[in-house]
């Protein structure tokens, strides 16, 4: 199993999954910036696996919304820019009087976009999904900045939950963008928290 990761500038030295207090040895390999760590194909903690990196100098990160080539990524709204709707944090109360919160693109409007910008390990194709809460049937478009559009129109409720909106693809590897508007539907009522990449060759 490899786990990639983007954001270390770092060399790194050596890296070793801690298992009793002792060291696993682990390979790495690094490639346009992307971090690649193999792991067993078995965790060795039943809780939190820990691995310990030893790098040159003091960690220096880049920060990034890069998509994992293997296993799906999930962006939060608050990683995105709004443009002509908010981006702001509801708050509720569990059963237990436990509080949970969220940040959600809400106050929707012709025109209103959402925009990540992400970086790209491998091009190809991408399952997307919207998570999201609303009323009624809503109309998602989602535009990459190589122009390749997926629009679909699904059921909401009150509830957040994730749909399908349909696969896009990546033609080259690198910096991209992904828009999404809200093409028709009750604007007024729908607010988006996240949305889902899944590469292709994992879906299920």
């Amino acid at each position: 199993m490899v786990n990639y990761g983007l954001g270390l500038k770092n060399t790194i030295n050596s890296a070793d999954l801690l298992m009793d207090g002792k060291g696993q040895k682990l390979e790495t390999t690094t490639q346009d910036g992307w971090v690649a760590i193999s792991l067993p194909a078995r965790r060795n903690e039943k809780l939190i696996s820990v691995i310990e990196l030893e790098i040159e100098g003091s960690p220096e990160v880049a920060i990034s919304n890069s998509i994992d080539p293997v296993l799906s990524t999930v962006l939060p709204v608050d990683f995105a820019t709004a443009e002509g709707c908010a981006i702001a944090e509801k708050r509720w109360m569990e059963k237990f009087g436990e509080w949970k919160h969220i940040e959600q693109a809400q106050d929707w409007k012709e025109g209103s976009t959402v925009t990540w910008e992400i970086e790209v390990k491998d091009p190809g194709y991408y399952q997307t999904e919207l998570n999201y809460a609303g009323e009624g049937r809503l109309v998602w478009n989602i535009t990459s900045d190589e122009g390749v559009v997926v629009q679909n129109q699904q059921n909401s409720s009150a509830v957040y939950n994730y749909y399908e909106m349909g696969l896009i693809k990546f033609s080259k590897p690198g910096k991209h963008t992904i828009t999404v508007s809200l093409v028709d539907g009750k604007k007024n009522n729908a607010s988006l928290k996240e949305i889902r990449l899944t590469p292709e060759g994992s879906m299920e």
